[in-house]
């Protein structure tokens, strides 16, 4: 899925914005947010791919000195809007991993691409050399201080936080090869669990991403193989 590409291609994007002139900062703006570095949460999610809105809840947890990430996400299935599926795109350094389904879930590797890689999406508003902060907003009633990364580019990425704490987080970025036509997601954030709180095992592979469905050979004269 289109996000899964987001998400990587995002951390790109923030790695550029560290090369463009720093930022004057405003001595009207309020303490920049230092988002906790290690972390999870329910989210709402909200995102444009494959032409159609998808709307839902999730999840998110993120260990930044871990180099991990995962993002779960409960969509409905294209033309059958009661089908559900669980989606889950696991970054965990410079490997990726698409996990799909419910009690017999299907796990992908999904290669990098030239600078992707894993990137802190919450860091770079502490810096003021790369970010900027555009006024003060209200997201699903709690308010919030909006800060936008810099870019030269159609990239567009923006966190509202209450103090350090991530209310949502949205991501714009534009579909190679087109002109005007962008990819978006964003996500808004419940309570966080934070630290040691954050059990383990969301933040590594798991074991189904270590093994590969036996090859079915077109399925000529064999019977189907269970996934």
């Amino acid at each position: 899925l289109e996000v899964d590409w987001m998400l990587r291609e995002a951390g790109r994007m923030i790695r550029a914005a560290e090369e463009i002139e720093p930022w004057r900062t405003s001595r009207a703006e309020p303490a920049r947010p230092t988002v906790p570095r290690r972390f999870s949460a329910d989210i709402e999610y909200v995102t444009f791919e494959s032409g159609f809105l998808q709307t839902g809840r999730g999840f998110f947890a993120q260990d930044a000195n871990e180099e991990a990430m995962r993002v779960l996400t409960v969509r409905h299935t294209l033309g059958m809007s009661q089908l559900l599926n669980n989606h889950t795109s696991l970054l965990l350094g410079n490997e990726s991993y698409i996990i799909n389904g419910g009690d017999l879930p299907i796990c992908k590797k999904i290669p990098f691409f030239g600078q992707q890689q894993f990137a802190d999406l919450f860091s770079w508003a502490a810096s003021p050399a790369i970010s900027r902060y555009t006024g003060e907003r209200v997201v699903a009633g709690r308010a919030c201080s909006l800060w936008y990364l810099l870019s030269t580019n159609q990239t567009r990425i923006s966190l509202c936080a209450a103090g350090d704490t991530p209310v949502e987080l949205n991501v714009t970025l534009p579909r190679s090869g087109t002109t005007g036509t962008t990819f978006n997601f964003s996500f808004q954030f419940d309570r966080l669990t934070l630290g040691s709180e954050v059990p383990e095992q969301l933040l590594q592979k798991p074991q189904i991403c270590d093994t590969f469905a036996p090859a079915c050979e077109n399925g000529r004269g064999l019977d189907p193989v269970p996934l």
